[in-house]
């Protein structure tokens, strides 16, 4: 018995709809699956992003008989 092209498109909704269906399943009746998939989706929606900034500026300034020497630092931490 061989099967046609359109019973093998007709069973293939079927086949990923179960598959698509198992997690909404086991988030509903297990509640370690729901919980554990709670925690997932509040840790991957509140992301932190942290952007570190370090600026030095040297200005070194020669005159006769005098050496200049400007150095100034600073850093910036930033969350968003």
């Amino acid at each position: 018995m061989r099967t046609s092209a359109a019973h093998s498109l007709a069973v293939l909704p079927f086949i990923f709809g179960n598959s698509a269906a198992n997690p909404l399943i086991y988030f509903w009746r297990v509640t370690d699956f729901r919980e554990a998939a709670k925690q997932a989706v509040s840790k991957l929606f509140h992301l932190k992003i942290t952007v570190e900034t370090e600026v030095t500026v040297e200005l070194e300034i020669q005159k006769p008989r005098r050496l200049f020497l400007l150095k100034v630092s600073f850093s910036t931490l930033q969350q968003f």
